[in-house]
């Protein structure tokens, strides 16, 4: 087995979202994202399995049964699994050096979005309090108000929120964090979720824009010039497109609330937000030697660290 670059660091990853904006689907379609992503990277394999298990167990169950919750009830307490990732490099991949095969141990909170927006417990608060990692969901199928040109009638948007109070809550959990620890860097993914439903696919800034108003666009980049926070953003599916005569559509029967061909399921950029915050840490662990001595020692072999190659859009 090839040399592995880890640390005994645990981190942890914090979902937030309201209920019904895709924070269990994105999870549970991580596996068959990483799946197929190995299936067609060169140099690289990307395994994730349980922690906990004592021996390595892969699970699965999520590759090829979409493991959507059709009621759409939404997670009632916070959930948290333990995994540890991997990035291998494939038998013929010879040129790729063992200073690119990295392990990492992860936390994964699945948040209840109830009790995510309002912030009203102790344990959600100090979930999220001691999470460097956030994914911010953004679903644009829950706001009540036509945007960007388009009303996208879905089951929840009659009980959704307008762009104010979305904007408000996220304004909330932004000052959250913020106070909680003032020193705290973070790492901040934007996922413009279920963007198979658009007709257009554009830029996530660009979307976040037309859909949820400046003032949100305002809002997260401003984590970034005045937080200090790494902020960016990411267009996702936890359903994927079908092709059919030659055009692009939705996965998803919104009508009957399952998917609409489980043969063909292939989530769309889930891994993304995941792989930008994996270049992050990798970098920062290959920085982290003892002395001069050795970084210098270190400094080419780090050159030969290949990032992961992710998608915004």
């Amino acid at each position: 087995m090839a040399e592995t670059q880890e640390d005994q660091s645990e981190y942890e990853i914090s979902m937030w979202g309201p209920t019904s904006s895709g924070k269990t689907s994105l999870m549970n379609s991580l596996m068959r994202s990483l799946y197929d992503r190995s299936q067609h990277d060169k140099f690289f394999d990307y395994l994730i399995y349980d922690a906990d298990a004592e021996e390595l167990q892969i699970d699965y169950s999520h590759l090829f049964t979409p493991p959507f919750d059709k009621d759409q009830s939404g997670t009632v307490s916070p959930e948290t699994f333990r995994w540890v990732f991997q990035r291998r490099f494939k038998p013929t991949s010879k040129f790729v050096q063992p200073v690119s095969v990295h392990t990492h141990l992860i936390q994964i909170h699945d948040m209840a979005g109830v009790k995510a927006v309002a912030l009203d417990d102790s344990l959600t608060k100090t979930i999220f309090s001691n999470s460097k990692f956030v994914l911010l969901m953004l679903d644009h199928t829950l706001l009540t108000e036509a945007s960007a040109g388009q009303n996208i009638q879905t089951p929840w948007s009659t009980t959704g929120v307008t762009k104010q109070e979305y904007v408000a809550s996220v304004e909330k959990f932004i000052r959250f964090l913020a106070e909680s620890k003032p020193r705290e860097t973070r790492w901040l993914a934007v996922c413009f979720v279920k963007v198979d439903l658009l007709s257009i696919n554009r830029d996530p800034w660009q979307l976040i824009n037309a859909h949820f108003g400046s003032n949100m666009t305002d809002l997260l980049t401003d984590c970034r010039n005045r937080l200090g926070w790494n902020v960016e953003s990411f267009s996702v599916s936890s359903v994927g497109f079908v092709h059919k005569n030659g055009k692009r559509k939705s996965n998803f029967d919104l009508g009957k609330l399952e998917i609409l061909d489980s043969e063909n399921w292939a989530p769309y950029n889930v891994e993304s937000p995941f792989f930008w915050m994996f270049n992050e840490i990798e970098k920062l662990r290959l920085k982290q030697h003892d002395s001069f001595i050795s970084q210098w020692l270190f400094s080419d072999r780090n050159k030969e660290w290949v990032p992961y190659v992710y998608n915004r859009a």
